[in-house]
């Protein structure tokens, strides 16, 4: 997932104005050096947009979340072996098996923090689209 406000070099905090201020710093000087700007003009669309900023925010926090889960879980999956390895009368099939139920818990959980996120990054991605042909028809005229 892109994240425009390291596009647009903003804090997550930024207000609208503060967007817009950066959206044009950045846009000039990408094209003074002839790089590509569509990535701005997405940043722009959904971070000046408050119901777009609110489900790409919400995607973002799902993301972070899932990745969080994730090291959760294989640190888990490496403390249950590293705790077989120090204490070895631990009944090593009841560790494997505590591990792995927390493994398939912390996977399901995670699955669907970013299934959500996917939801929301796609409802957000259809609404940019929607917002990017309207700019381009303003454009046009």
């Amino acid at each position: 997932m892109q994240d425009h406000y390291t596009a647009l070099g903003v804090d997550p905090k930024a207000t609208t104005d503060e967007i817009e201020a950066a959206f044009a710093e950045v846009l000039s000087a990408r094209r003074a050096r002839r790089a590509k700007t569509s990535d701005l003009h997405v940043a722009l669309a959904v971070l000046t947009d408050p119901p777009l900023r609110r489900a790409y925010d919400a995607a973002r926090i799902g993301v972070a979340a899932t990745d969080k889960m994730v090291l959760v879980k294989d640190r888990a999956i490496e403390v249950a072996g590293q705790v077989k390895e120090l204490v070895p009368e631990v009944d090593a099939k009841e560790l494997a098996s505590e591990a792995w139920h927390l493994t398939l818990r912390t996977t399901v959980f995670a699955s669907g923090l970013s299934a959500k996120a996917a939801d929301a990054a796609g409802a957000a991605s259809r609404k940019v689209q929607v917002a990017a042909a309207q700019a381009l028809q303003r454009f046009d005229k």
